[in-house]
């Protein structure tokens, strides 16, 4: 899949990427950059890592920031 007009992508490593734990709250995190928040929900954050690193996503991407009406990962 291409670009969509207005995309604004941000490159990741899915091999740099984990789950925290950051202030009551599961994350995946790459460094300090958290991309994705999944509030208690502890194995909702590992499901989605495991996504992230067999599909070997390497962008989160979003659509009019910086509220975005969509959001996607890509390759």
């Amino acid at each position: 899949m291409g670009s969509l007009a207005g995309e604004e992508c941000v490159p990741l490593d899915p091999n740099a990427i984990s789950v925290s734990y950051v202030n009551g709250s599961w994350k995946i995190v790459q460094g300090q950059m958290w991309l994705l928040d999944f509030g208690e929900k502890q194995g909702a954050a590992y499901r989605s890592h495991a996504l992230i690193q067999k599909y070997g996503f390497t962008r989160q991407c979003f659509v009019g920031r910086p509220d975005p009406s969509f959001r996607y990962w890509r390759r």
